[in-house]
């Protein structure tokens, strides 16, 4: 489902500045980079698709990238990516095992589309979006 690059492809930094939160004593700032990825093909004909959206501290990306790069070095790829689907059981430990340790934050929207139109298909991505994205930063919030 994820893939270092694709991720790394999706530019979306989020900076939090909420003056009723915790974050005001940290002067307000909490920069995090938030990556969107879609795994399926999002078609009435073939069933389910997954939206995820995976948050890092922005100081975290290039320790976690550098580190994942290294582990992942003999680990099999589709057109030079990383696909979480095809990953093993010791190679998705050891990826969950570096993203926890740079406070990643995963959320994930499965959907079964085949009884869905285009245009709904297409609606429900957008929004998803933004719910992920909405929720990470609460998440953030709640845990400060």
């Amino acid at each position: 489902m994820f893939s270092w690059q694709s991720l790394a492809r999706s530019d979306l930094i989020a900076e939090s500045k909420n003056p009723n939160s915790l974050f005001n004593f940290f002067q307000g700032c909490l920069s995090l980079r938030i990556f969107v990825d879609e795994g399926g093909t999002f078609i009435p004909a073939t069933g389910w698709g997954v939206v995820c959206s995976l948050a890092l501290p922005h100081k975290e990306v290039g320790p976690a990238r550098r580190e994942i790069i290294r582990a992942s070095r003999n680990w099999s790829r589709h057109k030079g990516e990383l696909k979480g689907g095809a990953l093993d059981l010791a190679e998705l430990n050891v990826l969950v095992d570096i993203l926890f340790r740079h406070d990643a934050l995963l959320h994930a929207c499965a959907t079964d589309v085949s009884r869905e139109d285009p245009s709904a298909v297409d609606r429900h991505k957008m929004v998803q979006c933004e719910n992920s994205r909405n929720i990470l930063r609460r998440s953030i919030m709640l845990n400060w």
